[in-house]
């Protein structure tokens, strides 16, 4: 996907987050680039394109952003393009800051 065809600007970081898969497994990851409708995280080998799972990801204020997400495409040994599914305002203002 060019940054053309983006929705939404996505800014590069590295963040830890905890994917959490349909089956309740736990996996640590990276959040390397997000924006309000997705993201790009570390690859993730159980996960495939269509795959519905859920992010927490760690906020400022100690708490976590429970998100439900997409995986759109997957990138051999490299990531995960990511999308929010169902988020609601709050939870885009709270990513945006």
């Amino acid at each position: 996907m060019s940054i053309n065809q983006r929705k939404h600007i996505r800014f590069s970081l590295d963040l830890p987050a905890t994917l959490i898969s349909k089956f309740g497994e736990r996996h640590e990851t990276t959040l390397q680039q997000i924006s309000i409708g997705g993201c790009f995280t570390d690859w993730e080998e159980s996960l495939y394109t269509g795959d519905e799972f859920r992010l927490e990801i760690p906020l400022a204020n100690g708490n976590k952003l429970p998100l439900r997400c997409k995986a759109l495409y997957k990138f051999e040994n490299t990531g995960v393009g990511v999308q929010f599914v169902e988020i609601t305002k709050f939870e885009q203002d709270l990513i945006a800051k």
